[in-house]
């Protein structure tokens, strides 16, 4: 079961209808193991998982993180685009975090800051101009603030709205 062997005993007790607690399975979703209760539903014809009472195992440290970035081929590096790196900024990157970084140098031979984020999917580096960290929580603190009000104020934008005619200058109905 999702790169887990299950053994005989455990094979016997799905079989006969009882839910069995299966530990280390993969989930390639997620990308790390997990544990959870499996029983066969005939029903669905399928498995049914249930992760009620099973403590969330903190297996994130320090080192196994490292080891992750390297074999995903990504390692902080103590050097970025020219910039000796400190080493809060190693730890910000190495925790997922945007990061700040003044005086890197472009390919071109140009100094820049920009905040930087690893992305491990990519394997690589992203640069922005403002810290996404911060845009996503002003973004959200604001369309909390509209809930909590319930009627935007004359001035505020909506991004996701379509435009009316009448929005448009010039043009008559």
């Amino acid at each position: 079961m999702n790169g887990t062997a299950l053994t005989d005993e455990q094979r016997k007790r799905i079989a006969s209808g009882e839910s069995v607690l299966v530990e280390n399975m993969w989930s390639e979703k997620k990308q790390r193991h997990y544990d959870a209760r499996l029983q066969f539903n005939a029903c669905k014809g399928g498995f049914d998982y249930d992760f009620k009472g099973i403590a969330h195992r903190q297996e994130q440290t320090a080192a196994q993180e490292q080891n992750r970035q390297q074999e995903r081929g990504l390692v902080i590096p103590a050097r970025l685009k020219g910039k000796d790196l400190t080493e809060e900024q190693q730890a910000s990157l190495a925790q997922g975090k945007a990061t700040y970084i003044k005086d890197m140098t472009d390919n071109e031979g140009n100094l820049f800051s920009a905040f930087v984020r690893v992305n491990h999917e990519r394997a690589k580096f992203d640069f922005f101009k403002w810290n996404p960290d911060k845009s996503k929580k002003q973004e959200q603190s604001q369309q909390a603030a509209v809930r909590q009000d319930g009627t935007k104020s004359a001035n505020a934008v909506s991004r996701n709205r379509p435009v009316q005619k009448a929005d448009k200058k010039g043009v008559s109905i």
